[in-house]
């Protein structure tokens, strides 16, 4: 069994990480900012939100009593929330618009 040497660089091998950057799952946008995290699916992003088992059976059963699946009930109050404020544990209303 021989032992296997490293290999010879490629021409071009030092632009593999600006390459790698650029692409749409890169890392890094040509902006230099981080790129936008979750997966899109038309129009909207698709992001992972870990919630309590307790919290997303009282969501389920909210939604549900409201005719609505679950993804459309967390739009519904996360839009609501950021339109027109929200009170957390008597803080008062908080609407921070760009």
């Amino acid at each position: 069994m021989s032992i296997a040497r490293n290999p010879k660089p490629v021409a071009g091998s030092r632009n593999l990480s600006e390459f790698i950057s650029k692409a749409p799952d890169g890392g890094t946008r040509r902006s230099g900012r981080p790129a936008a995290k979750g997966v899109f699916r038309g129009s909207r992003r698709q992001i992972t939100v870990t919630l309590p088992p307790e919290l997303l059976d009282k969501v389920d059963r909210v939604a549900s009593g409201v005719g609505q699946t679950r993804t459309s009930f967390i739009n519904t109050c996360l839009w609501r929330a950021v339109e027109y404020g929200i009170s957390i544990d008597g803080l008062g209303r908080r609407n921070e618009r760009d």
